[in-house]
């Protein structure tokens, strides 16, 4: 089963908004605590902002920027979801080749926006 990605702009009950970050210009990601950005080989200052959380899953989008393994597998997993369910895959057929990492998640996306869904599902299943 693939646990959808909470909405970056729904907000923990339990825990108060943080209403500052801070941002590296160069990665466009904001972070909780000042210093200097997380991601690999950068050596951007964090600069601080107002009105602006934290970039939701800090730890996928560094992981995804800096060419790192994804901290956890089924997030890789629900993004090929997403990336299929955009392209016009039926969210069940988009389950099923996101599951099968044989399948090029590129050829597929192509598939399903050049072809109907039907007929690309059955290409790659």
């Amino acid at each position: 089963m693939i646990r959808r990605r909470r909405n970056p702009h729904e907000h923990d009950p339990d825990k108060p908004p943080q209403e500052h970050s801070f941002r590296c210009s160069i990665h466009a990601l904001n972070f909780p605590t000042p210093g200097q950005c997380a991601v690999e080989g950068c050596e951007e200052r964090l600069e601080g902002i107002q009105n602006q959380p934290p970039t939701p899953d800090l730890a996928y989008h560094v992981a995804l920027i800096s060419g790192e393994p994804l901290p956890y597998e089924e997030k890789a997993e629900g993004w090929r979801v997403e990336q299929l369910v955009r392209a016009g895959a039926p969210i069940e057929v988009a389950e099923r080749v996101a599951e099968d990492r044989s399948i090029d998640l590129h050829h597929a996306v192509q598939m399903f926006m050049s072809t109907t869904p039907e007929l690309a599902e059955r290409i790659l299943l």
